[in-house]
């Protein structure tokens, strides 16, 4: 590549790879990355509001060109498709591959690994893959270090992805295994999930007293545990995780 760092346009292909009809996308592969197993195909329901529109937009899409002739163009596409959805998607300062470029100051939104960071999304396992996750493949073409996030795509449910695959091909569906090796999956933070507030649990200590209760009955033991990272807060009840709805804590003393 002329520009020494046109790293986001996947390798060409000459067979068109459909995505089969039922999954068997499981963990796999080698070098760390994600590839084809025996497990069932990942869910199909959508995060959010936001990820339908981005979903319906991609699939919309599929078989139209996207800046045809003009190599490293995946990245764009995907942000395009954003735009169009109406949906923000940010550009990450420090990418998951930072420390494996050429020049780890070499960044921009241009390039596959901008989706990469903790700054855009959530990593998510590929057990946990929605429809509109981003999809992130390592070395899909180029000589570069094991790692190199190069190429990235949407997941549009039922084991597929849309993409920009080459400079000569429209926009096509394939498979979620069409390169061997998945980096990771990014779930953009502007994505709202859908949660229905199904319960609660709350603990009270008076005067060296405690009492807890969930779903409103008194309960002898509520072991409850709250882990913030990145963020992001996950909450487990008597080892059960459960979606954080709201969080409230007040200490006296």
């Amino acid at each position: 590549m002329s520009d020494g760092r046109s790293r986001n346009t996947a390798a060409p292909i000459t067979q068109p790879h459909t995505a089969p009809a039922s999954g068997a996308h499981g963990f796999g592969g080698t070098g760390g990355g994600f590839g084809s197993g025996g497990l069932a195909a990942p869910p199909s329901k959508p995060h959010s509001d936001e990820a339908v529109r981005v979903v319906r937009e991609a699939r919309r899409r599929v078989g139209q060109g996207f800046r045809l002739g003009e190599e490293a163009q995946c990245a764009n596409f995907v942000r395009d498709v954003f735009e169009k959805a109406q949906v923000p998607i940010g550009s990450s300062n420090n990418p998951s591959d930072r420390r494996l470029l050429p020049d780890p100051n070499d960044l921009g939104p241009g390039y596959a690994d901008s989706f990469a960071g903790d700054d855009v999304g959530a990593k998510v396992s590929r057990s946990e893959i929605r429809p509109g996750d981003l999809v992130l493949y390592q070395n899909t073409y180029g000589n570069y270090r094991s790692g190199v996030l190069t190429h990235v795509a949407i997941y549009v449910g039922q084991g597929s992805i849309v993409h920009r695959p080459t400079k000569s091909r429209p926009v096509a569906m394939d498979s979620l295994d069409l390169f061997p090796r998945i980096g990771e999956i990014r779930r953009p933070h502007s994505y709202k999930a859908k949660v229905v507030h199904a319960g609660s649990a709350k603990c009270f200590v008076h005067d060296m007293e405690s009492a807890a209760f969930i779903n409103g009955g008194r309960v002898s033991v509520a072991d409850i545990r709250i882990h913030v990272h990145g963020g992001h807060v996950e909450a487990t009840i008597n080892g059960h995780k459960v979606d954080p709805v709201s969080l409230s804590l007040q200490l006296f003393y």
